[in-house]
Order: C-alpha cells, then sequence, then structure tokens
C-alpha cells in the first residue's frame, strides 16, 4: 500500500501522468513515479520539471491546473496533463524549429 507520511493512501484520480490520492491527512498528488505530495492550496507554487527549447515547464502544486509552461516568469499555456503534451508544446512554441 502506498503511503505518505506513515498514512495510507488510496487513489482517488488520474489524469494524464498525475495520480491522485485521498488520505486521512488530505488529498496527496502524484507525478508519474515520484513520492507523493499534499496538494497545496492557496498562494500559487510550483515544482520545477525542466526546460525544454527555451521554455520552462512547472507543475502546479494546486491540483487543478497540471502542467504549465512559463517563458521566462510569464505562463502561457496550463491545464496540460501529460508531460509528452507539455514538451511538444514547447517544441511547437519554439523560433527555434
Amino acid at each position: 500500500m502506498l503511503k505518505a507520511n506513515h498514512n495510507p493512501l488510496t487513489l482517488t484520480e488520474t489524469k494524464g501522468d498525475v495520480s491522485f490520492y485521498n488520505s486521512p491527512k488530505g488529498i496527496y498528488q502524484q507525478l508519474g513515479v515520484s513520492e507523493p505530495y499534499k496538494v497545496k492550496d492557496g498562494k500559487p507554487s510550483y515544482r520545477y520539471i525542466t526546460s525544454v527549447a527555451g521554455y520552462t515547464i512547472k507543475y502546479h502544486n494546486n491540483g487543478c491546473n497540471g502542467f504549465t509552461i512559463f517563458r521566462g516568469k510569464t505562463p502561457l499555456e496550463d491545464n496540460i496533463w501529460k508531460f509528452a503534451d507539455a514538451e511538444r508544446i514547447c517544441r511547437e512554441l519554439s523560433p527555434l524549429k
């Protein structure tokens, strides 16, 4: 059984590469095979994933917006739930084709 901070996690939903779990301590999310971590409400926070073709891919920790593509500090696209789709979009946006 998958656990976070010694709390059992129950799978509730999967969106693309992201899985969501319920536990007695709240809602957790897991990106691919990474360790599950708590969904963050309130102030926007992102987890850096990688840079592709001059763009940055981050994951929005609120569990509602999925992966977001940035150019510098400006978010360009969000609600992307598959990492491969985020990489593809970065390459399509790139003037370096």
